[in-house]
């Protein structure tokens, strides 16, 4: 059986390398603890253009707090927010290609019951 020497140099570099790797494991974690996001992460996370997030801020759709001039959401609003809007599975509006939609599914099997409002 061979002896390997491990050197305190050799311990130092391990070290460097592990802190490396659990500082970019982290910053891979998605932001799903984190109670307060910034613009830019909640327009990553709904995939949104920076006019789409202002105006759903200056409609109120969606609530937020500035302080010094940056934004931040709380992530319980934005999931709220989401809720508010779901939509059915089958959801057309009223009077919107839902003749066109029960004929392109039919043939496929898709359609197992009529479509019903939003």
């Amino acid at each position: 059986m061979a002896v390997e020497i491990i050197t305190k140099e050799d311990l130092q570099h391990f070290k460097k390398e592990l802190v490396a790797e659990i500082k970019e494991a982290l910053k891979e974690q998605p932001n799903s603890n984190k109670k307060y996001l910034q613009s830019p992460e909640v327009r990553e996370l709904l995939g949104i253009s920076p006019g789409t997030l202002q105006h759903l801020r200056v409609t109120g759709q969606l609530p937020f707090t500035k302080i010094g001039g940056k934004i931040f959401y709380e992530m319980e609003d934005i999931e709220g927010m989401m809720e508010e809007n779901k939509m059915g599975r089958f959801c057309v509006a009223p009077g919107r290609w839902a003749a066109h939609s029960h004929s392109a599914l039919r043939p496929f099997g898709l359609l197992s019951q009529p479509f019903r409002s939003c």
